[in-house]
């Protein structure tokens, strides 16, 4: 019988499947790094054309699929029989006893951080606006985004218990699609400067866009993609980095810029998020040696420290900036530089969230 492109696996491996999870669940967090330590130097226009803004440029374009991949992951984990045979009480406990307390302290930990460690004097109303908008700091936003996929999690559940594996994907694509075509017609509200197109997000509808990812996750868990489908993922997720990356740096043009912009909601990145997913799948698939010893046991443990890097990696990142590696902030970083700081704040939150994890009382918030 000729190989399908995406045929169920009979019998998947434990620990193959969940290190292809967990090296996913790697790669998504290592691409938020980098967009964050990246990110001063894209904003240097005076550095346009120069090996670091170069640099900074691929390192921030090609990595737009990390959220996506985090919420494909996520909804890999949860949207399954064994995650809902409990019942909704159970999967709420099991899921908000960890989340709720991690996205408390970790607020706290930044409005903290931000009055006494980078002198900005904020007031009740600015936190409670900057509270409602997801916008405490930089990327905490995700926490709530997540929160609101838990909390739909189980009704999306009981609404595709008897979906077939196909009509799962089928409606997964779906909804990726109708976020993405949404960006685009944000995009046109922005181009004629239509009024009420700013698509403003608070902390209750954050996860709304990512619905779709979510339930394309849960679909595509369980399916494995032959090499060919493999190597065509690969091929995408290739040319949408290059295409974000182009745009990124400001060389696209204005049609497409408004038809697929580089944002976590847009075209090229669902394709090259979707991309990555098959081309991973194919290379991990069970009985592969990325699936086992060493490798698979590493990336167990690197994905199992994923929420605790999210949460400690901007404040590695300041202090960085602030002793070893000032010249990012001003600019004249260099490319050694900019890998060197790449990594230290990739190591450093990562051994962070591990030693965290070490100690009882703090586990529970990474």
């Amino acid at each position: 019988m000729a190989e399908t492109a995406l045929a169920p696996v009979a019998a998947p491996d434990t620990l193959g499947r969940s290190s292809f999870i967990a090296w996913l669940r790697v790669l998504a967090i290592a691409g938020v790094v980098l967009i964050h330590v990246s990110g001063s130097v894209t904003l240097r226009q005076d550095l346009s054309g120069t090996p670091v803004f170069i640099l900074a440029t691929v390192m921030n374009g090609a990595t737009r699929f990390c959220v996506p991949l985090f919420v494909l992951v996520s909804g890999s984990l949860l949207l399954r029989p064994s995650a809902m045979k409990a019942g909704m009480g159970a999967f709420y406990r099991k899921r908000l006893t960890r989340l709720v307390p991690a996205l408390v302290v970790w607020h706290l930990v930044y409005l903290a951080f931000r009055e006494f460690v980078r002198g900005q004097h904020i007031t009740a109303g600015h936190v409670a606006t900057e509270l409602l908008s997801g916008k405490v700091y930089t990327a905490l936003y995700f926490f709530w985004l997540i929160l609101g996929l838990y909390l739909v999690a189980p009704l999306l559940w009981n609404a595709m218990r008897d979906f077939s594996s196909r009509q799962r994907l089928i409606l997964g694509l779906i909804l990726v699609a109708l976020t993405c075509t949404w960006q685009s017609t944000l995009g046109i509200f922005a181009w004629q400067a239509i009024a009420g197109g700013s698509g403003a997000q608070t902390i209750w509808t954050l996860w709304i866009p990512y619905v779709g990812y979510f339930v394309l996750g849960g679909a595509l868990r369980d399916l494995t993609p032959s090499l060919r489908t493999g190597l065509m993922g690969l091929g995408l997720a290739a040319l949408g980095m290059c295409v974000t990356t182009w745009q990124a740096y400001g060389g696209a043009p204005t049609a497409l810029k408004i038809f697929t912009p580089p944002s976590y909601w847009g075209w090229l990145v669902a394709m090259v998020t979707v991309g990555l997913w098959l081309a991973a799948a194919w290379f991990w698939r069970s009985g592969t040696w990325a699936s086992r010893g060493l490798v698979g046991r590493l990336g167990e443990l690197l994905g199992s420290l994923t929420l605790g890097v999210f949460a400690v990696h901007l404040i590695v990142l300041y202090f960085v900036e602030q002793t070893i590696a000032r010249g990012l902030a001003t600019g004249s970083i260099h490319v050694r530089g900019l890998l060197a700081v790449s990594g230290i704040v990739l190591v450093g939150a990562w051994a962070i969230a591990w030693a965290m994890s070490r100690v009882p009382w703090l586990r529970r918030i990474v």
